[in-house]
């Protein structure tokens, strides 16, 4: 398990329930991505699948979360049982939809490589059939050494990496070094919607910024 969620966890109420989304029937989970453009981890358990846990940037994923979410309310509060019901299945209906409009509107990106600042979107490049060409580092508090961007520059070159996506915590530094003459473009990634509005939107708007993103530093 990643070990800040080991800490927060470790607060919670006696008594408190935890999902573990990631064993949820009908959720896709992938590995995490190691060696060579996606660097080493050194924190997983030997003999323990270790899951890409950015499993809410797959709108599948978001459904099946979403309708357990609904049950273990149902289950905590009978009275409210028809409103969590109701409130789960308009959920699943919009991101339906959404669903639909990002691969259209994505399609066209798919033969088009990129780096990202660490390995965030995985689920999202699976989903619409997306490039990521490598990702400069393993987490937003781990910096990459020279020789790594050194490496990961050379390799963008290689692969005709039209665009880095950063993050709003990476230094600019980094992206001057890796897309300094080049004709690699600068864009932006948000992977939890730091700028979404909270409430029943924020799921949507972050999704739809992404492609927004994407598609602005990717298109032509």
């Amino acid at each position: 398990m990643l070990g800040f969620m080991t800490r927060a966890l470790s607060v919670t109420r006696a008594g408190a329930r935890v999902i573990a989304v990631s064993t949820l029937p009908g959720i896709e989970a992938l590995p995490l991505r190691e060696g060579g453009r996606f660097g080493s981890h050194d924190d997983h358990h030997h003999g323990e699948r270790q899951i890409d846990p950015h499993l809410w940037l797959d709108p599948h994923n978001a459904r099946v979360i979403a309708h357990e979410l609904a049950a273990a309310l149902a289950r905590l509060d009978p009275p409210n049982t028809a409103r969590y019901q109701s409130n789960a299945t308009a959920f699943e209906r919009r991101i339906d939809a959404l669903d639909k409009t990002l691969a259209s509107r994505l399609a066209p990106l798919r033969a088009r490589p990129f780096l990202v600042f660490h390995d965030a979107y995985q689920y999202l490049e699976h989903r619409y059939g997306l490039s990521v060409a490598g990702a400069v580092t393993l987490g937003p508090e781990r910096e990459p050494g020279a020789r790594r961007l050194h490496d990961l520059r050379e390799t963008a070159i290689s692969l005709g990496v039209r665009c880095l996506f950063t993050e709003p915590q990476m230094r600019p530094a980094i992206a001057r070094v890796l897309t300094e003459n080049t004709s690699i473009r600068i864009g932006e990634l948000d992977p939890i919607g730091v700028a979404a509005p909270a409430g029943a939107d924020h799921y949507p708007a972050m999704l739809s910024r992404l492609a927004e993103q994407l598609i602005a530093c990717l298109g032509d």
